[in-house]
């Protein structure tokens, strides 16, 4: 019986966290390389994949240059790594760690842009 009642709890928790909002994300107006995006890769990518240790730590991936970005961008592979989808390599390169939902929502609105 006390078996059935967690069982019930864990059940009803994971239900209400499912209907409860969350807040929106904050995508930047015209967002491009330089509003926005730059930063989140400076941030969020830099301990492997900055200018001085791509070539050791970051598998040769200059996602410091924004030419190098925009075709991980446009040929699906940046955000394939972000979504650990399967066939890419899941980045960031932590087991089961995924980059905050809305930094992802705002590079995939930079790729669904074009990339500017």
């Amino acid at each position: 019986m006390k078996k059935t009642l967690v069982i019930s709890s864990v059940i009803m928790y994971l239900l209400s966290s499912c209907t409860s909002s969350t807040p929106a994300c904050d995508i930047p107006e015209g967002i491009s390389y330089n509003n926005g995006i730059s930063t989140i890769i400076k941030e969020n990518c830099f301990n492997c994949h900055s200018p001085e240790k791509y070539k050791v730590k970051g598998g040769r991936i200059k996602l410091y240059d924004e030419k190098a970005l925009k075709k991980l961008g446009e040929d699906g592979t940046l955000m394939g790594a972000l979504n650990h989808k399967r066939g890419y390599v899941a980045m960031p390169y932590k087991k089961g760690v995924k980059l905050d939902s809305c930094v992802r929502v705002v590079l995939q609105s930079w790729v669904d842009g074009g990339c500017k």
